[in-house]
């Protein structure tokens, strides 16, 4: 759909497109995308243009981040701008990140900011908004443009800056370019303008080349190219980055014969020759040469190792060179574990690391966790280091009570304490009505195995199992017992005559000659009654008369060895109470008082005195232990004695004794490697040792090598003995050429002394007999040799 307004006609189309193909669909069928001149226009096509839920997309567009006019490659001035309300935005909010809102939509026929301009992203889907200018307009526009409408406007306000640069630009077009072989033309503003009145385009010939002609042409109103003709040079030999030239002639004006010489900056180097010559065809003599930027290696890093590397301000920064000189590296570990070795390195020249990148290893775990008491500990790898986990599991018949995970955390401690085992728990127990129970409590109170005995009050009777047994279920093996009063036999009403019988139960008013019911005979007047008139049910379910019971006794008590018994009363008397004590050192397990019932039992079972216990002990490493327990391992009285393996001395106490209180006299000594005097490498040597304790201690062993042009006099090896001693003396590093004194031990001694007399005998006689004479090397070339005054021969020859 068209319309035209005072020979400007506008366009619009039927489909959307992002705002690209819209520019490119409107310069195919039109002259470009419309530019916004004055409110008229605008509203002229909100009235105009149809409703789009997409809006329009216009000639607007941000260029080298500044809004351009693309028909006329302008800038968008302040006085011209249309924005909508916070606009442009960028899409301040928007959730696509990355993405820029370059180009301009219009409203048209909006609620609200009709006619109004919103930045959008440019690969969004609107209509094309187009325009043309009418025949008659352009062809006044050919005919005047240069001296005329131009040249007027130039002088109008700025308001009239955009339709003079519509008009006097898209008038007049010069012929494209061609190609330029082995060069390029660069033209000034978009690619829409290149060829438009006034614009100009310059030329540049690849390296290696000279441009033949003009360097930069200009469109004339005439629609023709101007022409220059430029003098015969070479092409400023600029080159890559961090290359240095230095030309004989100015840069601008480098004629045949011209030299220029190059280097490269610090930390760089030259890569071709590095000098080159201008020769009359204006074509230097050779390739213009690069720079190769000095790098290090990229270093090998070890597990469980971080590396952190930065550039210093002298360092060159690109992403084609990881490690170039300047670089320091610093190292760390990850969590749990430390670092072995220097921390830092650089890299320095030519192309070297100052040391080769640290290790990690773990972080020794202190305390080392055990199993629980009748319990089990399972770690991963059946190892203790960071980041090990260990879970924790009861025998049969005990519970866990704390974490069943525990894990080394990054400083070396554990997540939690250790767990216990419980011995499972039953239900408490009642008394049953008329009756009591007491409890052994071998592993804690209702734990498992607790023995659980009851018994009844005098008269009651016990139906049930008299003693429960918590089991491993957590569920005691029977029901708790009742207690049941005690019956005695009917009494025959029919044997009684002349009188009455009468009965009371005060224990049991519901029952019948039950535990402590009392009957009475009363005879009819005139009768008297032949025995006692009363008798009483006892707890034994008898008939009785009234008389006073005997008391009972209990069996007769021990105290438990390491303990005491003290009672209150006679040990088998009723009522009788009796108390258990432990000797020192000693805990009592079981219930400490008893007391004697009237049917003849104890409340409770006796005691037992067991020796506290102390934690258990491990040897150490490179050690073993020797205990004597003279009760149960590791618990009072026990002694235990640490000793070391050959080649390693104790550090700490050798014996350490379980206390009264549960607690070790002393903490457990350490097994340490003897150590060996330290070594230092010779003069022009250097030492290797391999420590499989600590440095310098038993078990290493230490070579030593010369530096070249150096030999060695002595053993190249030796190593650290169980006794501290090195099994041989450092050797020396002497300068080839030197006599060396050779000797195997003690016992070659007495052979020096005359083997030192000889061969200086030896020397000096050749001295003499060679004096002044020429003396030929393995080389064939003379050599002189003389002796000194002293009879050291001063000889540049070979030995």
């Amino acid at each position: 759909m068209w319309t035209s307004v005072e020979g400007w006609s506008y366009y619009y189309s039927n489909t959307t497109m992002n705002w690209t193909d819209a520019r490119v669909w409107c310069k195919a069928h039109y002259t470009d995308m419309v530019a916004i001149q004055n409110k008229e226009e605008i509203d002229h096509l909100n009235s105009w243009l149809p409703t789009k839920s997409t809006y329009y997309w216009i000639g607007i567009r941000k260029i080298n981040n500044v809004w351009t006019w693309v028909g006329t490659n302008k800038s968008l001035t302040v006085e011209a701008t249309n924005w909508a309300h916070g606009e442009p935005n960028n899409g301040k909010g928007r959730k696509r990140i990355g993405v820029n809102e370059d180009c301009v939509e219009m409203y048209i026929k909006r609620t609200l900011e009709t006619g109004k301009w919103n930045d959008e992203r440019c690969g969004k889907k609107k209509t094309a908004l187009c325009y043309t200018v009418s025949i008659t307009l352009m062809l006044l526009i050919i005919i005047i443009i240069e001296k005329l409408v131009c040249d007027s406007l130039k002088k109008k306000k700025p308001s009239f800056d955009l339709l003079r640069s519509s008009l006097c630009f898209i008038a007049v077009q010069c012929p494209a370019l061609q190609e330029l072989e082995n060069g390029s033309a660069s033209c000034k503003g978009e690619k829409a303008i290149w060829f438009n009145y006034g614009n100009t385009c310059s030329f540049s010939c690849a390296p290696g080349y000279r441009l033949v002609g003009p360097s930069a042409v200009t469109c004339t109103s005439a629609a023709e190219w101007n022409e220059t003709t430029p003098p015969i040079t070479c092409q400023n030999p600029e080159g890559e980055a961090h290359l240095v030239r230095d030309c004989n002639q100015p840069l601008a004006d480098l004629r045949p014969d011209s030299i220029c010489r190059f280097r490269c900056e610090a930390g760089f180097e030259l890569q071709g020759t590095d000098t080159i010559q201008c020769s009359e065809e204006g074509q230097w003599s050779k390739a213009i040469p690069t720079c190769k930027v000095i790098e290090c290696p990229s270093p090998e890093i070890p597990s469980s190792v971080q590396m952190n590397c930065s550039l210093s301000p002298s360092s060159f920064d690109s992403p084609m060179t990881p490690h170039p000189l300047g670089m320091i590296c610093i190292f760390s570990c990850d969590d749990g574990h430390e670092l072995q070795g220097t921390s830092r390195m650089e890299c320095v020249n030519p192309g070297q690391w100052t040391s080769t990148p640290p290790s990690c290893t773990g972080i020794n775990i202190l305390p080392t966790v055990l199993a629980p008491e009748n319990g089990h500990i399972d770690c991963l790898n059946n190892e203790q280091t960071y980041n090990s986990q260990c879970s924790f599991t009861c025998n049969q018949d005990y519970s866990l009570n704390g974490h069943e995970l525990l894990t080394c955390d990054h400083h070396g401690n554990w997540t939690g304490q250790k767990p216990t085992c419980q011995a499972i728990a039953c239900e408490p127990l009642l008394d049953p009505e008329q009756g009591s129970h007491y409890c052994f409590h071998p592993f804690g109170s209702n734990r498992f195995n607790t023995s659980c005995h009851f018994r009844c009050e005098l008269g009651f009777q016990l139906v049930g199992t008299p003693q429960l047994r918590c089991q491993a279920s957590g569920h005691w093996n029977h029901p708790v017992p009742l207690c049941q009063v005690e019956q005695c036999p009917a009494l025959n009403h029919a044997n009684i005559s002349a009188g009455r019988m009468n009965c009371s139960h005060p224990i049991d008013p519901l029952g019948e000659h039950s535990y402590g019911s009392i009957c009475t005979v009363q005879c009819e007047e005139g009768f008297d009654p032949i025995g006692t008139n009363m008798t009483t049910c006892s707890s034994q379910g008898n008939w009785i008369s009234s008389r006073c019971p005997l008391s009972f006794k209990c069996p007769a008590l021990n105290p438990p060895s390491h303990g005491s018994l003290v009672c209150s009363n006679p040990h088998e008397d009723f009522g009788s109470q009796c108390t258990t004590t432990c000797e020192e050192g000693f805990v009592l397990n079981g219930t400490a008082s008893t007391d004697c019932s009237s049917q003849g039992m104890w409340s409770a079972d006796m005691p037992l005195c067991l020796a506290k216990r102390c934690p258990a002990l491990n040897p150490p490493s490179h050690g073993s232990l020797v205990c004597s327990n003279p009760h149960k391992e590791f618990s009072f009285g026990s002694q235990c004695t640490t000793t070391c393996e050959e080649g390693f001395v104790l550090n700490g106490t050798a014996s350490t004794d379980c206390s009264s209180q549960g607690m070790w006299s002393a903490d457990m000594p350490l097994c340490l490697a003897k150590r060996c005097p330290a070594l230092n490498p010779p003069s022009h040597g250097s030492l290797v040792c391999s420590n499989p304790h600590k440095e310098f201690s038993f078990g290493s062993q230490c070579t030593t090598t010369c530096e070249e042009g150096f030999v060695l006099n002595g053993t190249a090896s030796t190593d650290c003995s169980s006794q501290g001693m090195w099994s041989a003396d450092m050797p020396l590093c002497l300068s080839v050429g030197t006599a060396m004194l050779m000797y195997t031990g003690i016992g070659a001694s007495s052979a020096v002394v005359p083997l030192v007399l000889i061969g200086l005998g030896l020397l000096i006689t050749t001295c003499f007999k060679k004096r002044g004479e020429a003396n030929r090397d393995v080389t064939g070339r003379y050599r002189h040799v003389c002796c000194s005054s002293s009879s050291q021969c001063v000889n540049d020859a070979y030995l």
